[in-house]
């Protein structure tokens, strides 16, 4: 049974939905990263790749409109 048939019960309701679908998602993203950097990729290399990669940013999107106190929209380089 998955979040959706929850939602009717009370057992989630939609915020706290959309939050654990944040988080399953950041940390695909964060172990992705983490294996990455374990093989030998430079990080600024990383890095300039998710600034390019479309499904990433895609994510951080969807996450600043569900958890804007966690994921801000940055002015200017990181």
């Amino acid at each position: 049974m998955g979040f959706a048939h929850q939602l009717d019960r009370g057992f989630l309701d939609q915020a706290t939905a959309e939050e654990y679908l944040i988080l399953v998602l950041s940390l695909r993203w964060l172990l992705t990263g983490v294996l990455l950097l374990q093989t030998g990729i430079a990080s600024d290399r990383l890095k300039s790749r998710l600034e390019d990669h479309e499904a990433y940013q895609l994510f951080l999107a969807q996450a600043h409109l569900l958890l804007p106190a966690v994921y801000r929209i940055r002015d200017g380089p990181v």
